[in-house]
């Protein structure tokens, strides 16, 4: 039956049985819900949040996190620091309360658990805004020499309590020294890195602040990266009769000082013999290769290989039983 015919016929049942034309109801209403449906055992939060000096946070952000389902509700506040959000039946149970300033950053959170039908009360009251306080110095050194590196970007990360990112970055001066001031963090890693011309490296330092301790000081010391510009050739072949085996390869590899690696995709066709070249470095290579399905029914097979000292101009020759295959 078409939905037309379904209303006209509820309408008409309707009238009968009351006997009156003031029982009925629009067929919207009707045939979705048979008469206006009230939110499903809503839950429902109201706010009221003040600034640290009193003042209303008008602006700011309120918000309910399903912390089971990942549904989210949120509200801005009014001129007095006032909302109420409405929080439906699927997103109830166990969660969390957020506050967000208008610059988009979390101010708040605490932990709740919203039963149907609930009513809850949040009277917030925001804390001043968190004071840099931790000192990060140190300096930019290119080896071997260990001279100062000048005009380097220093970059600071990490995250507050309520999971805010918190950047920062520095550039060194003549001395290569840096310094930063920056917020207290007591749960999340602190990382200060170097950005260095492509031809370099540096490790990053990656800390907790310790209890009690203001002030760090970290050197970051840039490496040249090992170089080579000869190349190596690569090839898969059959173990029985030494024939290359087409299929598609992939190599990184890592220098003899650990400062990079690097990463070939595809490495292109390979030459009638099925030799591919890639770029050459003294340390450790990993090989990956698949063979081509259309030449292997059903065969999707993929090995890894280590090498250790891999040459510069090295020819790597993997034989394969073709049993495996």
């Amino acid at each position: 039956m078409r939905k037309g015919s379904l209303r006209t016929l509820l309408i008409a049942v309707l009238f009968l049985l009351s006997g009156t034309a003031s029982f009925l109801m629009t067929a919207d209403e009707m045939v979705d819900g048979l008469g206006p449906t009230p939110p499903y055992h809503n839950a429902y939060i109201n706010f009221n949040v003040t600034l640290d000096d009193g003042s209303p946070a008008s602006g700011y952000r309120a918000y309910w996190y399903n912390n089971v389902q990942g549904g989210s509700v949120f509200g801005n506040l009014d001129p007095n620091g006032e909302t109420e959000l409405s929080i439906p039946f699927k997103n109830l149970g166990d969660g969390r309360i957020q506050i967000k300033d208008p610059g988009n950053k979390w101010v708040h959170i605490e932990y709740a658990y919203l039963e149907p039908d609930e009513v809850i009360y949040r009277n917030i009251s925001l804390p001043p805004p968190a004071e840099p306080y931790v000192g990060i110095t140190g300096k930019v050194l290119l080896a071997p020499g260990m001279g100062p590196m000048e005009g380097v970007t220093v970059n600071y990360n990490s995250k507050d309590e309520l999971g805010n990112g918190i950047y920062a970055s520095n550039i060194t001066d003549a001395s290569g020294a840096y310094n930063f001031l920056v917020q207290n963090v007591s749960q999340y890693s602190m990382y200060v890195a170097a950005s260095v011309p492509a031809d370099m490296w540096v490790p990053r330092w990656a800390f907790f602040q310790e209890e009690g301790v203001d002030s760090y000081e970290f050197d970051l010391i840039a490496y040249p990266k090992f170089q080579s510009e000869q190349e190596s050739r690569i090839r898969v072949v059959n173990g029985l009769n030494s024939t290359a085996i087409p299929g598609y390869m992939w190599v990184s590899s890592m220098a003899v000082d650990n400062s990079y690696r690097s990463f070939e995709d595809g490495l292109g066709s390979p030459d009638q013999d099925g030799w591919r070249n890639f770029s050459s470095a003294m340390g450790e290579i990993k090989i990956g290769f698949s063979p081509i399905p259309d030449l292997f029914e059903n065969v999707y097979m993929q090995f890894s290989q280590y090498r250790l000292n891999n040459g510069p101009g090295e020819d790597i020759e993997i034989s394969v039983d073709p049993s495996l295959l």
